[in-house]
């Protein structure tokens, strides 16, 4: 017996070609050579019987994997609600690397369409399972054995629904279906038709992207806007076509389907837009088919790797998502007595008509990359953004910004090559601005903190200054230089690590710094920076840590016990959320099953249904653990997961939400 590929469907995605290919034999001789990440089978619930004629049969047979045995000791259990579980990794030298088994309940008390029903079970398990990891899976086709399923019919919805969750954005790098023949080379009457009929679904999605690719209007910028602010909505489509006649704007309220779990019709018009304005309101936020249409926005940021949504503050809006308040609005709320909302209105339409302009130069300049760029990983925005390195970061708080601006600009002309961090100038609307800002505190060779009441109140200013502080004494070569003003009364006990530079309001003192900092900078020179995980660092974190376990717990013959136990009363309940990459699912599975054992009133979430509920998920959990590792930090989806839960940490005085766990030395 062998496997052969007779053919393949090849879908063109912004993070490059994805394949759904249809293999002919037995599932079990897949060589070596072609090892895909997982293998699906079923079993029905708690049945791993490896009886002849089906996968779990033929793996324990011919490779020698026991389910049943895997079962024992899942990694991740899911069965509750995606009705599947995940092994551990497989024995080196096998065609697979994970099994992921599908238990399904007797079809006998199913009422309904059984093959749709488990279909949906399938591919939504993908998301958590995949975990934004890039997988490639081979299946055999579901329910043509015992069930009876048409095998026609089972292809075409096999291939149907998976082409639409690729197209989707789900990181499914290969899926290889399998039609189980015992001879591929003498193919059967059967098997013939079934490699016809796939012939036939590849030429229908073939025809299918050429035609959304000609039919598709594409749109300068759409709105994202609910019905109550449909007035605001107006007045920002009026300045913008006062701006620019001829600017192509969608601005029909979306309507979103809920009997769809994707909302294909939003998402076409957002895919096809360079910009996506969203009016963000009180009455935004607090309207669920409003943050879906964010969420499918951001989905748009990560698909097109590029910052589209641009958001227009018009209210203050309280206690908005942390994921939300993490990109760049531009502000159109009149605060101070010399504005006018005419006047904001009108600065943040040409602000983002210069967007337009700027992207259009951009992609002129592109466009000889187009095709290399098309083929790069998810993880290229991240790797682009390390390029960009500092030789000075103004750190300051916007309540206080003179001083901060006019050192800006002494730097700017008397020192035209330094490579200056200042947000007003690097920071654009539509940034993710905390993953920009905190960057480049980690990229720049010197730090400049302007201390003043408004820093020292400031919760990103404090987190700033802390990483620059922790960089400052992990590494020599890195500078931080605390100014002091006379803005600020009384400085923390937290900013006073460091000596401080006294300027008063002097610019001739700004101008001496910046002499004296120059001359730093070409003394220390302003190399590549590397992590602060020094020897001396991690040993002295670990001094911290042992001391702190020292006065909470004792060992006794091996067991850990409390110095001082819990209240008998106490109760420990709520959801714990989990954000880890895939090298660190068997470590998130053990600490979900301890957190269970010690706190059986916790609700541990290791995975969520959508990005939606997932978003919904990192935004209301009593705790999120955060597993830092190599592959969590090169992946833009997680990186913005880790931003999110630290603004929302932020936030929250006091309590603590996040905690964070490193498993090895991370290179940035």
């Amino acid at each position: 017996m062998a496997l052969l590929k007779k053919d393949r469907i090849v879908l063109t995605t912004p993070f490059g070609e994805r394949e759904v290919q249809l293999w002919v034999g037995d599932i079990t001789k897949l060589s070596v050579e072609d090892q895909v990440d997982m293998v699906f089978t079923s079993a029905f619930f708690g049945d791993y019987s490896p009886v002849n004629g089906t996968l779990i049969g033929s793996l324990l047979k011919n490779l020698g994997i026991r389910v049943r045995e895997l079962a024992k000791n899942k990694e991740l259990d899911m069965r509750e609600r995606f009705s599947c579980w995940v092994s551990e990794p497989l024995q080196p030298g096998l065609p697979y690397k994970r099994l992921v088994c599908f238990e399904f309940k007797r079809y006998g008390d199913y009422e309904g369409d059984l093959l749709l029903a488990q279909l949906s079970d399938m591919f939504r398990a993908m998301m958590p399972i995949f975990n934004n990891h890039e997988t490639t899976v081979i299946t055999p086709l579901l329910a043509t054995g015992c069930q009876g399923q048409s095998v026609h019919r089972v292809l075409r919805s096999m291939v149907d629904v998976a082409c639409h969750w690729i197209k989707a954005g789900l990181p499914l790098k290969c899926l290889k279906l399998v039609l189980y023949s015992r001879n591929p080379n003498e193919l059967s009457e059967k098997d013939e038709l079934c490699i016809k009929f796939f012939k036939r679904l590849k030429s229908e999605w073939s025809r299918s992207e050429k035609e959304n690719a000609v039919v598709s209007k594409s749109y300068d910028v759409c709105l994202s806007y609910t019905q109550k602010d449909q007035e605001t909505a107006n007045r920002v489509v009026s300045e913008l076509k006062k701006q620019k006649k001829h600017m192509a704007i969608y601005s029909e309220i979306f309507t979103l389907n809920h009997e769809k779990a994707w909302q294909d019709e939003v998402y076409e018009v957002m895919r096809n837009s360079h910009r996506i304005l969203v009016i963000l309101t009180p009455d935004y936020v607090n309207d669920p088919d409003c943050v879906e249409q964010f969420n499918l926005a951001l989905c748009c940021n990560r698909l097109k790797k590029e910052e589209v949504v641009m958001p227009f503050l018009f209210e203050t809006v309280p206690n908005i998502p942390s994921y939300m308040s993490l990109v760049q609005y531009t502000m159109c709320k009149v605060r101070k007595e010399n504005e006018t909302a005419e006047a904001l209105l009108e600065g943040a339409c040409k602000n983002l008509i210069q967007s337009l302009s700027d992207v259009s130069t951009q992609a002129a300049l592109d466009v000889s990359n187009s095709s290399s760029e098309l083929n790069s990983s998810s993880t290229d925005l991240l790797q682009a953004n390390k390029i960009k390195k500092y030789d000075v970061l103004i750190s300051y708080s916007h309540r206080n910004r003179e001083e901060p601006s006019k050192f800006f600009k002494i730097l700017k002309e008397k020192y035209p090559d330094l490579n200056v961090f200042f947000d007003q100038s690097e920071l654009k609307a539509g940034n993710l601005w905390q993953q920009a800002l905190y960057e480049a505190v980690d990229k720049s060779s010197c730090i400049v903190a302007f201390l003043s009441d408004g820093y020292c109140k400031s919760g990103v200013c404090n987190d700033e200054f802390s990483i620059a502080l922790a960089r400052h004494f992990a590494q020599e070569s890195m500078l931080l230089i605390p100014v002091h003003t006379d803005r600020v009364e009384t400085i923390p006990r937290s900013l006073t690590s460091i000596p401080c530079v006294d300027v008063g309001q002097q610019e001739e003192s700004l101008a001496s710094l910046a002499d004296k900092l120059e001359e730093m900078l070409k003394k220390n020179g302003s190399g590549t920076y590397q992590p602060p995980f020094s020897r001396v660092y991690k040993d002295k974190m670990a001094e911290l840590r042992s001391g702190e376990f020292k006065t909470r717990f004792r060992m006794d013959r091996g067991q850990v016990e409390a110095k001082v136990p819990p209240a008998a009363d106490a109760k420990v309940e709520g959801e714990v959320a989990f954000v880890y990459a895939q090298d660190c699912l068997k470590l998130a599975a053990i600490l979900s099953v301890l957190l269970r054992k010690n706190a059986p009133d916790l609700v541990c979430q290791m995975v969520a249904e959508n990005p939606s509920h997932r978003r919904a998920l990192l935004e209301t959990a009593r705790m999120v653990v955060v597993i830092v590792s190599d592959q969590l930090v090169t992946s833009q989806p997680l990186v913005e997961e880790l931003h999110s839960v630290l603004c929302r940490q932020r936030n929250i005085k006091d309590d603590t939400v996040v905690y964070l766990m490193q498993v090895q030395a991370v290179i940035f």
